[in-house]
Parts: structure tokens; sequence; C-alpha cells
């Protein structure tokens, strides 16, 4: 049996991170052969030595599509596709074939408001295509319970399945020397981020001279960073940024902070959630149903309030189980394989 992975547009961020784990367990399958086609941005480096079971070919936007034609040729009824990028393909292969779903945006149809005029225009593509093209996979993969009820009602002749996974080997860096009132927030600045409350919030703070400090990693050429630079010059808040940092340079902030703090508006899946509670961080989260299917936070609240934010903060300063089982990519790849 072989394994066809699309994962054609992904190169960075979430989607780079979950397709590095699920490759991670790929390669414990010695008897099947894996073939993926990943963005040629994507660094393949990391799984050279294993080039026996894994068949890395990159392709560039334009060519896209070409690699849904070399997975239809080359597999037969025996093996399985997989789709990451949240798209399915638009044409039907005679494998069995998943689409592993991340984006809340193809779940549900929340409003592009306040996004960049590409991105937008991105979305509405992308959910055309989905609208379109999901009857070409025979079952849709999500992370989380309450991802699974919107895509049963977007998608009801379609399977979905909830089967959330991370690399537990991963080598996760010593927690033993947080940083007192000390917190992150991983997440670019799209508006659903709200990084704008907790902006407002971290304002609210400090007018009552309370400073905690905070760590973000917002893109340097966003609107919400030259809204950071603004209130942070203004109120001296204790706030430092990140752009472009690694992802084992993350890890090492990440473990110095005393907790994850969370204002995300809608998420599928949130990863930040799951990695602060392996490496035991504390999290303060939007009282919203994407958070409760992952963990059970320290703190929550109301993610629409800067004054509900400030005072979950103020609660945890002061005083300073997974729901849904969270499964390694060994198991995943074991549930694709079932007949």
């Amino acid at each position: 049996m072989n394994f066809y992975i699309d994962a054609s547009n992904i190169h960075t961020g979430g989607g780079k991170t979950m397709l590095n784990d699920f490759l991670t367990g790929a390669i414990t399958f010695k008897e099947t052969k894996f073939f993926i086609w990943v963005d040629d941005r994507f660094d393949t480096s990391v799984f050279d030595k294993y080039k026996n079971n894994i068949e890395f070919h990159k392709v560039k936007k334009l060519t896209r599509f070409y690699c849904q034609l070399a997975i239809r040729n080359s597999s037969n009824y025996k093996d399985r596709v997989i789709c990451f990028g949240n798209l399915p393909p638009i044409i039907r292969f005679r494998a069995k074939t998943f689409l592993f779903q991340s984006s809340r945006y193809m779940a549900e149809d929340y409003s592009t408001k306040g996004l960049p005029k590409l991105t937008r225009i991105r979305i509405g593509i992308e959910r055309f295509i989905c609208n379109r093209f999901n009857k070409n996979v025979d079952e849709i993969i999500v992370q989380s319970n309450s991802m699974k009820v919107s895509m049963d009602i977007k998608n009801p002749k379609i399977k979905t399945s909830v089967k959330p996974f991370k690399d537990f080997n991963e080598e996760l860096p010593n927690t033993s020397n947080k940083k007192k009132n000390t917190f992150i927030y991983v997440a670019s600045g799209e508006p659903h981020k709200n990084h704008k409350n907790l902006l407002d919030a971290w304002v609210s703070l400090a007018e009552e001279g309370i400073y905690p400090k905070l760590y973000l990693t917002i893109d340097n050429n966003s609107e919400m960073f030259q809204l950071l630079k603004v209130k942070k010059n203004k109120h001296n808040l204790d706030i430092k940024n990140f752009p472009n940092i690694s992802r084992e340079n993350l890890m090492k902030k990440f473990s110095s902070c005393n907790a994850l703090i969370y204002p995300s508006l809608f998420e599928s899946y949130g990863l930040p959630l799951v990695e602060a509670q392996m490496m035991g961080i504390d999290v303060i989260a939007s009282e919203l149903d994407f958070v409760r299917d992952m963990i059970d936070p320290s703190e929550t609240f109301n993610p629409h309030s800067s004054i509900s934010i400030a005072r979950a903060v103020k609660r945890y300063m002061k005083h300073s189980d997974i729901k849904t089982v969270i499964i390694r990519p060994q198991e995943m790849i074991d549930y694709l394989l079932l007949d």
C-alpha cells in the first residue's frame, strides 16, 4: 500500500508544524511508502535520512494541480490519499481520500470583514473549492468536536472524524525557569486573533499601575504591528514582539512564561493550547467552545471585552484534563490505513 499526501500549499506556520508531526509518525511505518507533494519553500532536510519510505516532490504555486494528476495516475483503490491545506482535490482519486480540514473559515460562514483584500479573495476562492469539490473525499478529518459539529451541518453526506494529533516525542525545553508575571500569545496579526482587545487590556492594566510582560509574534508588516508600536510607546507597555522567530527559540520563550494568554475569537484546533499543556504552562483563554474542546484553562474571559481580559489577568496574577484526547501521529496514520 502507498500513501499519497497533497500538501502543496503548506510551507510555514501551524500547517507546517502539523505536517511535520504527521511525517514524524509516517517514518515509523516501514512497510508503507509515502509520496508527498509540498510547496517548494518547505524545508525537507530534516527527513533526508528517511528517503527509503518518504519521497518528496516540490511544486510551485502554478503547478499544484499537476500533483493531483500525478496522484490520480499513480494511486489505486488499495492506496490512501490525504489532502492537507484545507482544500479537497478537484478530481476524484481511485484511492480512499481524506481531507484534513483545519480552517474555521471553511467550516462556518465567518465574516471576512477586516481582513486584507487579497486574503478575503483567497478565502472566497477556497470556500468555493470546498463547496464544489468536498464530494471528492471519502472522509474529513478535524481536530475538535466543535469543528465536527460544524462540518456535519455543512457536509451531512460526508463522514467527519475528530483526530487531533501531536508528536509527544518532540524535545521540549525546561520550564523550571519561568519569569514571574510573563505571558505569551503565539499568533499572527489577523483580525480574528483579537490582538486589539488584548493590547487594550494591557493598556487598562497599565492605567492601574500593573505592568505584566507579554511576548507576541506579530508580523512586522501587518497593521496590528503599527498599532502595537503606538500603544506600547504611549503607555510604556512591557511587550516584546518576535515576528520571525524560529520554532526552537519560540519554544524557549514559551517555556519561560507563566501562562499562555489566548484571546482568539475562533480556531479549528488552537495548537498553542495543546503545546502549553504539554509543557505544564497555565492557559488564560477565551470562554469559547474551541478552547473547552482541548483543555480546561486556568482562567477564562469574554474575548470581546478588553476589561474582561484584564480582569482575568489580574485574577491569575493574584492566585497565581484535556477533554479531547490528543493522539500520536502514528495512531493517526494507523486510523487512515484501516480498511
